[in-house]
């Protein structure tokens, strides 16, 4: 999940309305995560095959850094 960001940046400078849907999907994603599961962050890793369920640390910084950063871009482009 530490990537997204950086893929979303990327996505962003070639198509931006797509990269807003993915954007907004993501957060969407992790959204029962953050509030239910990890009270407040996001788990270290995730299994790559469906269902994509969470392993290793309950809470990760960087990838809940990650997350919130995405957040505040989206909002800084006016999409929440």
């Amino acid at each position: 999940p530490w990537l997204f960001t950086h893929f979303y940046e990327a996505k962003a400078k070639i198509n931006p309305k797509s990269a807003e849907l993915i954007g907004k999907r993501l957060i969407e994603l992790f959204e029962s995560e953050v509030q239910y599961d990890g009270v407040g962050s996001i788990s270290e890793l995730y299994h790559a095959n469906p269902p994509q369920e969470a392993q290793g640390a309950i809470s990760f910084a960087m990838n809940t850094a990650e997350l919130i950063r995405l957040k505040v871009l989206l909002e800084k482009e006016n999409v929440f």
